[in-house]
């Protein structure tokens, strides 16, 4: 998926859609893994810190939605 398709449906579920904690978390970490990703090409991140982040924010997802993910 493109990124403009990504942000496109980030900024339809963040003003259009029933906007609620789980919406704002799950947009807020992928902006995150986002930003890590243009970090990482920028300064090419030690492996193990850009996976410690990935995971803390995967696990904030998962509790964020209650496990439902």
């Amino acid at each position: 998926m493109s990124a403009l398709a990504c942000t496109s449906i980030a900024v339809v579920a963040y003003f259009f859609d029933a906007h609620n904690e789980h919406t704002s978390l799950l947009i807020w970490c992928a902006g995150a893994l986002v930003a890590l990703g243009v970090l990482d090409d920028k300064h090419d991140l030690r492996v193990g810190l850009r996976m410690m982040a990935q995971v803390f924010l995967t696990l904030l997802v998962i509790e964020g939605a209650d496990g439902a993910v």
